[in-house]
């Protein structure tokens, strides 16, 4: 997988902290990044060990089952993209980052995974004797596409939208009409909530649906799940209010908020009591038959009603 190169002591005395992330580049290629703070280090990346953790099929957390992610790292090379503090003496702290194309081996059954990482204790050192230690666990997730019988998830999608109007929850809900609906053979970084959320939780998704809007504006979904937690071709009802308050229908949320910006299905929303939202604030709805129970939704604009 390759070494990082820097002056390093022996033996080894405290410990310096690192951080690995999965990222995808504006062309989809996917890298694996390798930063610290502190003292200018070297790792051997043949000490990093990663691991698979699936989801629920229809949405929840990963599963505590781990099984080795086959993964290859190719070269790795530094990344300057952060701010240096440069203050004399041999005590200075200095940012460092590399990266490396990473390729995940076999595709996973279709489905979201989370990517965790773990590391020998000979990871590395600094030159300065600190060992190096991964201080993340997860690295991303990332969701593999169902694209079985001759990728019938995008014929399902492409023949409930294609050359229909959609409205997309929690937007302005003025119509898009739909031009194109195809698979990517790119990956992309993605968020769970509205594409225009760019804050949200994000995700990897392998080879994306887009689909395209008159005008050239488009959207990504991960597989037609994500499409049904985002747009429908149902004309919204007139009147959606602003602000939630106690009794508001569960339909009524959908249409002012969105679903929740977490993995999950239409389905397994709407059998749960209790949405979290993440973005644009913390916030939480706790339904009862259906109608709004209790609401706190932080920085949400329009939401009023709250009880802690």
């Amino acid at each position: 997988m390759g070494v990082c190169a820097a002056k390093a002591q022996t033996p080894a005395h405290g410990i310096q902290s690192a951080f690995i992330a999965l990222t995808v580049d504006e062309r989809g290629e996917l890298w694996v990044s390798f930063d610290s703070v502190g003292h200018p280090y070297a790792f051997d990346a043949r000490k990093l060990h990663f691991a698979w953790s699936p989801y629920g099929a229809y949405g929840g957390g990963p599963s505590s089952t781990m099984t080795p992610a086959k993964v290859s790292i190719g070269r790795w090379e530094p990344v300057d993209i952060y701010p240096r503090w440069q203050p004399t003496g041999s005590d200075r702290f200095i940012a460092r980052q590399y990266r490396a194309p990473i390729d995940l081996g076999a595709m996973q059954a279709p489905g979201m995974y989370r990517l965790t990482v773990s590391n020998d204790l000979d990871l590395g050192q600094t030159d300065h004797g600190e060992a190096l230690s991964v201080g993340n666990r997860r690295v991303a997730e990332v969701y593999f596409p169902d694209e079985r019988n001759d990728d019938h998830a995008v014929t399902e999608l492409r023949g409930r939208i294609l050359g229909r109007n959609v409205y997309a929850f929690g937007s302005s809900l003025e119509p898009m009409k739909v031009t194109n609906v195809t698979r990517s053979s790119s990956d992309a970084m993605m968020s769970y909530g509205l594409p225009a959320h760019e804050s949200a939780n994000q995700f990897v998704a392998i080879r994306p649906i887009v689909v395209t809007f008159a005008g050239g504006q488009h959207y990504r979904f991960a597989d037609p799940w994500q499409a049904g937690v985002t747009i429908t071709t149902h004309t919204p009802p007139p009147n959606i209010g602003s602000t939630i308050t106690a009794g508001t229908t569960r339909s009524e949320v959908v249409w002012s908020e969105g679903y929740p910006d977490e993995y999950g299905t239409a389905q397994y929303f709407n059998a749960r009591d209790d949405w979290y939202y993440e973005n644009p604030g913390d916030g939480v709805i706790e339904f009862k038959q259906d109608r709004v129970k209790t609401a706190v939704l932080n920085q949400r604009p329009g939401t009023l009603f709250r009880n802690p």
